[in-house]
């Protein structure tokens, strides 16, 4: 009946893709009959229609992706005293590593450097260029 699968009319419009879900819904009343139609899993379906029901068009926007929690997040007091520490010493990762396993904090010089180059503070490396190199043709050129 309608010609296009969902994934044709989501490249489109997104809003408009969705719409045309619900609209489907409303005629069939059925989640399979949507997605056989449409060529798309039934759970998207439901998906949809559950959104709608709950937010109207405000329900056919993107969600955000970001995890809701990080569990295994640095806190924040830590966070600070490793900023403290590199402004005060300027040491590197290892060092600041070392001081703050003295002090009953065991961080990882990785996790450190995150820390660092999240506040803008690590130090940036410069590259070397080769100066002075020939390239040497081979005998077929």
């Amino acid at each position: 009946m309608f010609g296009k699968t969902y994934r044709q009319l989501l490249r489109q419009n997104k809003i408009h893709a969705r719409t045309v879900v619900v609209m489907l819904y409303e005629q069939y009343k059925s989640y399979l009959a949507v997605a056989k139609e449409l060529k798309m899993d039934r759970h998207t379906v439901k998906k949809l229609v559950t959104r709608y029901r709950e937010k109207q068009l405000d329900g056919f926007e993107d969600l955000s992706r970001r995890p809701k929690h990080s569990p295994n997040r640095i806190r924040e007091e830590i966070e600070q005293e490793v900023v403290e520490l590199r402004k005060k010493t300027n040491y590197g990762a290892v060092r600041l590593a070392m001081i703050l396993k003295r002090r009953g904090v065991k961080i990882s010089p990785t996790t450190i450097k995150k820390i660092l180059k999240r506040h803008g503070l690590s130090k940036s490396h410069k590259v070397r260029s080769v100066h002075g190199y020939k390239r040497i043709p081979y005998f077929w050129e």
